[in-house]
């Protein structure tokens, strides 16, 4: 039976949760998402765990945060005028906002808190300073 190893394209279905149990993604029911390893578009950690897998097979792979999404970095967490919304839009707290940075890339924010005149946002991934439990099983290896 072959198991995973570098360079090999994977299936898998996996759910991730958070410490305390709590599930913060999963793929769909009945889909898989496909994984070119050694390709970046997954983390390392996330790689290195499901090497020597064989299909059929499942496996928690625990991922600290400094190997996920980095520490959560106050720095990132901005204040700013509420005439800088958009019009039309109401803020609320945990509303994604897309705002651009200072290198003009799009980015994704949470806000944060609302006051009379302004409002602080957070531009720190969702799962920054988290430490990750992904459940991961095993579909099938594309070679």
């Amino acid at each position: 039976m072959s198991k995973v190893s570098d360079k090999t394209t994977i299936a898998i279905t996996y759910t991730v949760s958070l410490d305390d149990g709590r599930e913060v993604y999963a793929t769909e029911d009945g889909k898989t998402e496909l994984i070119s390893l050694g390709s970046g578009q997954t983390l390392a950690a996330l790689e290195k765990g499901v090497m020597g897998m064989e299909v059929g097979e499942s496996r928690i792979v625990k991922i600290t945060s400094d190997q996920a999404f980095g520490a959560h970095k106050p720095g990132l967490i901005i204040e700013f005028s509420r005439n800088e919304l958009p019009k039309g839009i109401v803020p609320e707290v945990g509303m994604v906002l897309e705002r651009q940075d200072e290198h003009g890339e799009t980015i994704s924010v949470t806000i944060q808190s609302i006051q009379e005149n302004t409002i602080s946002i957070d531009a720190n991934h969702p799962l920054a300073g988290k430490d990750l439990s992904f459940h991961v099983s095993l579909i099938e290896i594309l070679e």
